[in-house]
């Protein structure tokens, strides 16, 4: 039957997660295949992988702002540079 499974709602071994086009036929879209996600550069002629990444890190979100709502406030320029 393919790759999907329709008959059980199984989402099979491929997964689109997202698409953003950029342009007629071109884009970048993001699969699950298993527990990793591709990011691949898509076009008419062609499809390249820029990036693998871990499926449960995605699901985890972005990590969140500070308590205090601020990443970094209270740190002056010259202190992080002194730390770079």
């Amino acid at each position: 039957m393919g790759l999907q499974e329709e008959e059980t709602g199984d989402p099979g071994l491929l997964q689109l997660v997202a698409y953003q086009p950029f342009g007629p036929r071109r884009g970048v879209a993001a699969v699950r295949v298993g527990r990793e996600v591709l990011v691949l550069g898509v076009t008419n002629t062609d499809l390249k992988l820029l990036r693998v990444l871990d499926a449960a890190a995605i699901e985890e979100g972005p990590p969140g702002p500070s308590p205090t709502g601020c990443r970094g406030c209270g740190r002056s320029k010259r202190a992080s540079m002194d730390n770079a």
